[in-house]
């Protein structure tokens, strides 16, 4: 009875390993199949990222229309051609829309640069050109001074905006004051850095400041 009853223990405890290895090894097959499938919708999106680059690419280079505006730029939309189902486009597995933002409202299209303040063009002479805009932005004046200001020690020390993000790093730069402008600021043209403002497609605080 006594060896029995060894015996059944024994079984028990090596079903109860057996059972937590399936446990444990189905857990990692979960968490290896997250894995491998997080990589292949990243793969996915920078691939139907890509697409919608190279489909506005082509659509660029096929215009025929010269003269950008405000809300059309670089492509020539025919009138017959519905804007939001010409920048979008079904891949196998993905789709992409192309689009930006503009006076707080979603366009459909693409939009140039050059609409917009260079941040890296800025210096002491120029400088006022940023706090104008801030204040047309609706930042008060003293936070307008003070991003013009963090915004020429960063670039006096010889560092550059590589990101417009990088205004949040800034000290008392606050995540409102750069809501008000991002859509009006550029890190571009890198080399030179230039200040020159497309006036056809530029905002109104833009051309103002």
């Amino acid at each position: 009875m006594n060896e029995r009853g060894g015996v059944l223990i024994f079984v028990l405890w090596v079903v109860m390993f057996l059972t937590v290895m399936a446990l444990s090894l189905g857990q990692r097959s979960r968490v290896g199949l997250a894995f491998v499938n997080g990589h292949v919708q990243s793969a996915r999106a920078k691939a139907a990222a890509w697409a919608g680059v190279v489909d506005v690419l082509e659509k660029i280079h096929g215009s025929r229309d010269q003269a950008d505006t405000l809300y059309e730029c670089g492509v020539d939309i025919p009138d017959d051609k519905n804007i939001k189902t010409e920048f979008h486009g079904d891949l196998e597995e993905a789709t992409f829309d192309l689009f930006y933002t503009q006076d707080g409202r979603v366009w459909n299209g693409v939009q140039d640069e050059e609409r917009k303040i260079n941040l890296n063009a800025l210096d002491e002479h120029n400088e006022r050109i940023l706090f104008y805009l801030a204040q047309l932005s609706g930042v008060h004046e003293d936070a307008a001074n003070r991003l013009t200001r963090a915004v020429l020690t960063k670039l006096d020390r010889g560092r550059a905006f590589e990101t417009v993000d990088e205004l949040l790093l800034l000290p008392g730069i606050s995540k409102e004051v750069y809501l008000r402008i991002k859509d009006d600021v550029t890190i571009y043209p890198r080399m030179p850095a230039s200040l020159a403002v497309n006036l056809n497609t530029a905002s109104l605080n833009v051309v103002k400041a």
